[in-house]
């Protein structure tokens, strides 16, 4: 007859300490507003904006679906503007590089009239019709290509998330 015998206990393995690194002194991360200004707001951060808009509209739209309109597709169009309204923060701060200004007024023009169509339909606060969303989806996404299509004709180095 066989017995059951446990598995040994394995020795730990052993580590070799990793030398600390020696420096003469910490590095100094950059005041926000100092690195922001030493950097550009490019379409980058625009994308990044209009993309998380656009999964926001195909939710409202969703909703609009499964509950119908009101306070639930409200939620997710006022995300939506929200968006919105932090890509023009970054719209007005791009304003003044000579290089893009052209396509700036562009984009800023579209924005705006999003919002006050949006507003019309009475969207942010649960009116409106699911074709009202669809418009806005399909509004959202033309800036969104108008946007990726300037990012590769003006590259940028990176999008600066406030706050970081």
């Amino acid at each position: 007859e066989e017995t059951y015998e446990p598995p040994r206990p394995q020795p730990a393995p052993t580590y070799h300490a990793i030398k600390e690194p020696e420096t003469k002194k910490p590095p100094v991360l950059p005041n926000i507003t100092e690195h922001q200004q030493s950097l550009e707001y490019r379409m980058e951060c625009l994308a990044k904006h209009l993309g998380g808009a656009s999964v926001l509209l195909k939710e409202a739209y969703q909703r609009a679906n499964d509950e119908g309109i009101g306070d639930g597709t409200a939620e997710k169009i006022v995300a939506a503007m929200n968006e919105h309204s932090g890509m023009e923060d970054d719209l007005d701060k791009m304003a003044g590089m000579s290089d893009i200004k052209p396509a700036v007024d562009k984009i800023l023009s579209g924005e705006r009239a999003f919002r006050a169509a949006a507003w019309k339909a009475k969207l942010p606060i649960g009116g409106g019709t699911k074709e009202d969303i669809a418009d806005a989806r399909v509004w959202n996404d033309l800036m969104l290509a108008e946007v990726l299509a300037q990012a590769r004709a003006h590259p940028g180095t990176q999008c600066i998330l406030e706050g970081m």
